[in-house]
């Protein structure tokens, strides 16, 4: 599932790139007929990177919970190996967005204005990139405060410590990572009390957090860590895999793009608004659609057999990786090829040509990352 999500974000950022109107989902922008169909049905969960890195966090919540529960008390061991996991695959990914950015620092830009995408393309990777703003980023923004609005912290101390914005980020998948190493610590607490204290007092207390954060990306942990128990494999009753087929169907009818008024309406009034930053509503559907989405998978099977085959694993291995190295590729290599092949050859050819060598570049990153920072990352963090 790791391995899908993955490839719906790079999707996403590739049509945001050369099909603004699509990867924005804004109609007044779209261009041609078939992006409307995408974007008015399930299809579009295959562009839906909002709904991948909700499943992201689902899935730590649920994974981190079986790790710690073998030494629910070590905070100091569980934070350390956290801190390296994530930490050192954030710097390898910030070096290599600063190395591609001053190679290309406008290729981008350039890019953005024969695209339609200067909101996005020509205005999210730093303009002047210095080697401060990249130390800045290693130490701060790229994990342990977030950027300026996509952090946890209060606003005080966002002022207090100067955080970069988004739109000057080496690599802005990486706001990610703040909420993953957040979210890593909630879970941890949740651990430690189901550990602590009787089971109707850890289910109270995962209520409450849930509701107090329910409106907040970390909501997800929360369900992932009280779904962790009821992940259990083998054979599922025809009336389970019955249910696990209509969850699936309705979440990826959540997380297609489509607005439902009335949904909408309903989760507006949620609680937690006191923690920034809140989901809006249309991400707030999305996020609740992968929580379908996780269920149908956990319930069907037949689904969990198709991801668990080879070519399925070793996406979902790779996934970090190809999750950090793509965004770089794209503002950078990627927009200058295409300011070449859009100067010769009509404009849907080169954004396929472009994409496809796009696409082949990240994926041998991916593959290298993975092997040279990512593992060391992970086996590093487990010495500990």
């Amino acid at each position: 599932m790791r391995g899908i999500a993955a490839v719906q974000v790079v999707l996403l950022h590739y049509a945001t790139a050369f099909l603004p109107g699509l990867g924005l989902h804004n109609r007044l922008m779209m261009r041609h007929r078939w992006e409307r169909i995408i974007a008015d049905t399930p299809l579009y969960f295959v562009l839906n990177g909002y709904a991948a890195v909700y499943l992201f966090f689902l899935l730590s919540g649920a994974v981190l919970t079986y790790s710690f529960a073998r030494r629910p008390f070590a905070v100091m061991h569980w934070t350390s190996r956290r801190l390296i996991r994530l930490g050192l695959p954030m710097l390898g990914a910030i070096l290599l967005g600063a190395m591609l950015i001053s190679v290309w620092p406008t290729a981008h830009m350039d890019a953005a204005e024969i695209t339609g995408s200067s909101a996005w393309l020509g205005a999210v990777s730093p303009r002047a990139p210095t080697p401060g703003m990249a130390m800045h980023q290693m130490l701060l923004e790229g994990m342990v405060a977030g950027y300026r609005e996509a952090s946890l912290l209060p606003g005080w101390a966002i002022r207090q410590l100067e955080l970069d914005t988004l739109t000057n980020s080496y690599d802005a998948p990486l706001w990610t990572l703040h909420f993953e190493l957040a979210g890593s610590l909630l879970t941890l607490a949740l651990v430690m009390l189901r550990a602590a204290a009787p089971r109707g007092v850890h289910l109270a207390g995962c209520v409450g957090l849930g509701v107090a954060l329910a409106v907040s990306p970390l909501v997800m942990f929360v369900i992932g860590h009280l779904a962790a128990p009821l992940l259990v494999r083998g054979p599922r009753s025809c009336r389970l895999q019955v249910a696990g087929a209509v969850s699936l169907l309705v979440g990826l009818a959540l997380c297609s793009g489509q607005v439902f008024a009335d949904l909408h309406h309903i989760l507006s009034k949620l609680p937690g608004r006191w923690l920034t930053p809140v989901v809006d509503p249309l991400n707030l559907q999305t996020m609740f659609g992968e929580v379908f989405v996780f269920a149908g998978v956990a319930l069907l099977p037949a689904a969990q057999r198709v991801l668990t085959r080879p070519l399925a694993r070793w996406f979902g291995k790779i996934s970090f990786s190809l999750y950090l190295v793509h965004f770089p590729v794209l503002f950078t290599l990627v927009c200058a090829l295409f300011l070449r092949l859009n100067a010769i050859l009509p404009y849907a050819v080169a954004v396929s040509v472009c994409s496809l060598v796009g696409g082949a570049i990240s994926l041998v990153l991916a593959i290298a990352f993975e092997r040279w920072i990512d593992r060391p990352a992970i086996r590093f963090s487990r010495a500990i």
